[in-house]
């Protein structure tokens, strides 16, 4: 039998989404991020759609504005869904390391999805955010690990870096990785994906498919051996911070 988990997103909901239910929740009526009541309706629908009696996790997109918001209505919300067992975990989902190091400070969060900010390419989540998780036994869970295409189709005309097209110092950065992968006959994006992995508190990895094709070839990456020496050459060449924990057993 399959075990798995469901991932539930609560956001803004309109007001002609909701059928028979208040989505006002706050005491002055708004209906917006941080309203309990859209909260649960939103829990609510997700789970009759899924045809699940109880949310597994439910993750929260956030930004920097809205942190106040989150925390005092949101969060709070989330949290007493979590205590009355209706959802097993809470988190926030963004694409900054600081803003999770901020979260993960303001509150007991036990899931963050963190996009673009720890990947073959670049490790600002290594300097603080990463270590916390690790110490405060939040599973990190890793998006954008291709950096939106870069790392997938290498540094070729047209390659996307934080969904513009990549800068010619992120094109040059990519093709000495891509030249020390290629001496070790690892292709780019499964040195990618396995390096992603390699932190022990990354819990899993989000990766966007648009055909089975692709997840398969996933997979296959992921199934695939990494040479040690990939790492430490890398590491040599200074396109990998050196502290950066790698796959083991490889």
């Amino acid at each position: 039998m399959a075990i798995f988990s469901i991932a539930l997103t609560a956001g803004r909901l309109g007001g002609d989404d909701i059928v028979g239910l208040d989505p006002s929740g706050g005491a002055d009526g708004e209906t917006c991020l941080g309203a309990r009541g859209e909260i649960a309706c939103g829990l609510v629908v997700a789970t009759e759609i899924g045809g699940l009696c109880r949310g597994e996790v439910s993750v929260r997109d956030a930004i920097e504005q809205r942190f106040r918001e989150a925390m005092e209505g949101a969060y709070v919300a989330l949290d007493k869904l979590r205590s009355e067992g209706a959802v097993k975990g809470i988190g926030i989902g963004v694409n900054e390391a600081d803003m999770c190091v901020r979260f993960a400070k303001a509150g007991r969060f036990d899931t963050m999805l963190l996009a673009g900010r720890y990947s073959l390419l670049e490790q600002p989540a290594l300097a603080e955010f990463l270590p916390l998780a690790e110490r405060q036994g939040i599973g990190v869970m890793l998006g954008g690990v291709f950096n939106s295409g870069i790392l997938a189709t290498g540094a070729v005309s047209g390659a996307k870096y934080n969904y513009r097209d990549a800068p010619p110092d992120i094109l040059d950065r990519v093709s000495r990785i891509e030249r020390v992968c290629a001496a070790h006959n690892t292709p780019l994006p499964t040195a990618a994906l396995h390096f992603a992995l390699g932190h022990p508190a990354v819990a899993s990895l989000v990766l966007g498919g648009q055909a089975p094709a692709e997840v398969e070839r996933n997979v296959a990456a992921l199934s695939s051996r990494v040479p040690a020496a990939l790492w430490s050459d890398l590491k040599a060449a200074h396109l990998l911070d050196a502290s950066a924990p790698v796959p083991e057993h490889e």
